[in-house]
C-alpha cells in the first residue's frame, strides 16, 4: 500500500481581478508611502491637496512632505528605491529626496543626488496599461539616516472623488492632512479607526491632524484596507451618489458600439432551437460560453480601467477583461430574452467597499446581474471572469459586497448574498476497527466551491501529478494513517466539486485497554481559534463556509459503545452541531460548522466564539469507549 506524502490542507484565497484596480490610484502617493514603509519611523508627515474645479472631475494638486527616519538594515534595503505611480492622467511635477546621515549636525548639506528613471509596467495577463513609475534610487542609506521626500502630483480624475489612507504600518511622530475645496462642496466620509486624529472642517477645507499615533494593528483575521488602516474618502461634487457614480458608468459604457445581429447570432446558436428552455438554463449555457471561450486579459488604457469594449469586438477577438466579458455577456443575455445588467462590485478576501460613501474607488470588479421573475429574489448574479462553474456559483470574494446594478437612471446599490454552503469542506471516514484498535476502511475529501476551483485549476495545469496532488491533501488530513492509491473526481458545471478517495488503514487508531477505550477523529474545521476572539473589539474577516465531518466505524461486538451525545448551537452569526451514536456496534459521529457572515463586528463577537469554543473542544475531544 503507497504512502502519501504530508501536504497541508491549503488556505482559503481569493483570485486577483484587475477591474479598474490598476485605474484606481488616484492618490497612490498619499497611501501611506505604499512600497516603501517598513518598520522606520514617520518624523513627519504633510498631504496639501487642492482642488481646481466644479462641477465635474476638475484637477487635484497633490503635495506630500515627508521626513523618515530608517531604524535599521530592512528600512535600508525597503528605501532603496522610491517609486511615483503614474499613468496618462497623473503627472509628476516636482520630486526632491534629501538624505542627512545620522552624524549630520544643524545646516550640514544633504546628500541630493539620486539617479531618476522611468519604468513601465506590465504584468503578466495585462495587454497594454498607462500605469508608469517615476523611480529614484536613494544614495548614502545607513540605519539612522533621515529621508525628506518632496513630491508634487497633478492629477485629471475620471471622477470626482479621491482618497487618503491615514494611518500606516510605521509609527507617526506628526501627521497632517488639508484637503481644499474652494470651488465647491467638500464631502467626506473617515472609513476605519480615527482614535488619535483631531478633525476640523470650515468654509471647504478639511484638515486632519495627528501626534505620536502608533503603527495600524494587524491582527490575525483583521479586515483588510481601509477598516484597518483608515481612508479618508472625499468628493468634490455635491451631486455624487451611487445612482450618479451608475448614470457616469453607464456613459462610459455606451461609447463602446453597441451589439450587432452577430451576437444574436451566436445566442441562438449556443440555445439552439428551445424556446421552453427556463431562464435558469439559458443563463447556465450562456454563461459557460463567456466563462470558457473568452480569454480574460486585462486592459488598463486611460479610461480603459473603467470603460468596457464593444461586445462584438470582444467576441471576435475572444478576449476581454472582466468588464468587456460582463459587458458581453448581459447582451447576449439580452438578445435571449432576459433581463440582465453589468455591476459593478469590489472582490477581497478580507477587504470590502465603504459603501457609506458613494465612489467608483470602492470596486475593482465587473459581474453580472440577471433578474429571475419567479424568484423573490430581485437579482441574481454570474460572475464571467471564472474559467468555469456557470451561473451556479459566485467566487466568495465576491459573495457579501455591496454592489451597483447599473441601469441608465436607476441604478441602486445591492448586497451580494452569502452561499457559505456552496463553501463546503467534507471528510468521510467509513470502515471496521478489529480488537486491536486498527481500522480498515475507506476515507473520502468532498470539496466545495473556491478551494475545488483552485485545486480543479492546479490539477489542469499538472495532469500527470493528479492521483499524487489530490492524494496529498487526503494524507494531509489524516496523518499517521496509510492511504492506498487515490480516485479523484471533479465537477466543473456547478459549483465546483472536487472528491478525493482512497483506501484507508490506521494502526492503533482505538487506544486503550478493555473497558477504558478512546479514539481521537480528525474534524474539518470551520471556526478561527477562540483565543483570537478572546478580548477581541476589532471586526473579524473570515470566510463564510461549512465544514463537515463524518465518522462510520463497525466496532467489535465485544467493545462498550459510547455515550450518545447530541450538541448544537444555532445563532445569526455561525452554526455549530455534533452527535454521537450508536446502532448496535455501529459508531457513528457528525459534526458540522457553518460560518455565515464573512465580516463579524464587535456585536456579534459573543455568538461567533461561542461556535468557536464549540468547535475547539469538540476538535479536541476525544469519543471514550467506557462500560461504566
Amino acid at each position: 500500500m503507497a504512502k502519501l506524502a504530508f501536504a497541508t490542507f491549503p488556505r482559503a484565497t481569493f483570485p486577483r481581478v484587475t477591474f479598474p484596480r490598476a485605474a484606481l490610484h488616484i492618490t497612490a502617493l498619499l497611501t501611506l508611502l505604499a512600497s516603501n514603509a517598513g518598520a522606520l519611523t514617520v518624523l513627519e508627515r504633510d498631504i496639501d491637496v487642492q482642488i481646481d474645479g466644479t462641477p465635474g472631475p476638475g484637477t487635484v494638486h497633490e503635495k506630500l512632505s515627508l521626513r523618515v527616519r530608517l531604524d535599521n538594515d530592512e528600512d535600508v534595503a525597503a528605501w532603496g528605491v522610491y517609486r511615483v505611480a503614474l499613468d496618462e492622467h497623473r503627472d509628476l511635477r516636482r520630486l526632491e529626496i534629501r538624505v542627512f546621515p545620522p552624524t549630520a549636525a544643524p545646516g550640514d548639506k544633504p546628500l541630493v543626488d539620486h539617479p531618476r528613471d522611468r519604468i513601465e509596467r506590465n504584468a503578466p495577463g495585462i495587454l497594454h496599461t498607462s500605469r508608469y513609475y517615476e523611480i529614484a534610487q536613494i544614495q548614502g542609506l545607513v540605519p539612522g539616516a533621515v529621508v525628506e521626500v518632496d513630491e508634487e502630483v497633478e492629477h485629471r480624475p475620471y471622477y470626482p472623488v479621491s482618497k487618503v489612507f491615514l494611518r500606516g504600518t510605521a509609527p507617526t511622530e506628526s501627521f497632517n492632512v488639508r484637503i481644499s475645496s474652494p470651488n465647491g462642496p467638500l464631502r467626506w466620509f473617515l472609513h476605519g479607526p480615527d482614535d488619535g486624529l483631531e478633525i476640523q472642517e470650515e468654509n471647504g477645507e478639511l484638515v486632519i491632524r495627528g501626534q505620536n499615533l502608533d503603527a495600524a494593528q494587524t491582527p490575525p483575521l483583521a479586515p483588510g484596507g481601509g477598516e484597518r488602516l483608515g481612508v479618508l474618502h472625499y468628493s468634490w461634487d455635491a451631486r455624487n451618489s451611487w445612482e450618479a457614480i451608475g448614470n457616469w458608468y453607464a456613459g462610459l459604457a455606451e461609447r463602446a458600439p453597441g451589439a450587432n445581429h452577430q451576437v444574436a447570432v451566436v445566442a441562438q446558436e449556443l440555445l439552439g432551437q428551445r424556446p421552453d428552455q427556463e431562464d435558469e438554463q439559458r443563463v447556465e449555457v450562456l454563461s459557460r460560453f463567456v466563462q470558457e471561450k473568452i480569454r480574460y486579459v486585462a486592459v488598463l488604457v486611460g479610461e480603459g480601467g473603467y470603460a468596457p469594449s464593444s461586445p462584438n469586438e470582444v467576441l471576435e477577438r475572444r478576449w476581454g477583461d472582466c468588464k468587456d466579458k460582463a459587458v458581453l455577456l448581459v447582451e447576449l443575455l439580452q438578445a435571449s430574452g432576459i433581463d440582465a445588467w453589468p455591476v459593478l462590485i469590489h472582490s477581497g478576501g478580507t477587504s470590502r467597499a465603504a459603501s457609506r460613501f458613494p465612489t467608483p474607488e470602492a470596486f475593482n470588479h465587473a459581474v453580472v446581474a440577471w433578474s429571475d421573475p419567479r424568484r423573490e429574489t430581485e437579482y441574481r448574479f454570474v460572475d464571467p471572469t471564472l474559467s468555469f462553474g456557470g451561473a451556479a456559483w459566485l467566487h466568495p470574494a465576491t459573495q457579501g459586497q455591496d454592489a451597483l446594478i447599473v441601469r441608465q437612471g436607476a441604478s441602486q446599490l445591492v448586497r451580494v448574498p452569502v452561499l457559505s454552503d456552496d463553501e463546503s469542506r467534507k471528510i468521510e471516514i467509513d470502515g471496521t476497527v478489529n480488537d486491536a484498535g486498527d481500522f480498515a476502511g475507506r476515507a473520502a475529501l468532498v470539496l466545495r466551491g473556491e478551494l475545488a476551483y483552485r485545486m480543479i485549476g492546479q490539477l489542469r495545469q499538472e495532469p500527470q501529478r493528479r492521483e499524487e496532488l489530490a492524494g496529498s491533501l487526503l494524507a494531509g488530513l489524516l496523518s499517521g494513517a496509510e492511504l492506498g492509491e487515490p480516485r479523484v473526481e471533479a465537477m466543473e458545471v456547478g459549483v465546483p466539486e472536487l472528491r478525493v478517495e482512497a483506501p484507508l488503514q490506521w494502526a492503533a487508531l482505538v487506544q486503550g485497554n478493555a473497558g477504558k477505550r478512546s479514539l481521537a477523529l480528525p474534524s474539518m474545521r470551520a471556526a478561527p481559534d477562540p483565543e483570537l476572539l478572546e478580548d477581541r473589539k476589532m471586526t473579524v474577516a473570515l470566510p463564510a463556509r461549512t465544514a463537515s465531518t463524518h465518522w462510520q466505524l463497525q466496532l467489535p461486538t465485544s467493545w462498550c459503545p459510547p455515550v450518545p451525545r447530541y450538541e448544537e448551537i444555532d445563532n445569526a452569526v455561525a452554526r455549530f452541531r455534533q452527535e454521537v451514536a450508536h446502532d448496535g456496534n455501529i459508531l457513528t459521529v457528525d459534526r458540522r460548522t457553518a460560518i455565515l457572515q464573512r465580516w463579524v463586528e464587535p456585536p456579534g463577537l459573543a455568538a461567533l466564539a461561542e461556535v468557536a469554543l464549540a468547535e475547539h473542544r469538540a476538535y479536541r475531544r476525544r469519543i471514550r469507549l467506557r462500560c461504566e
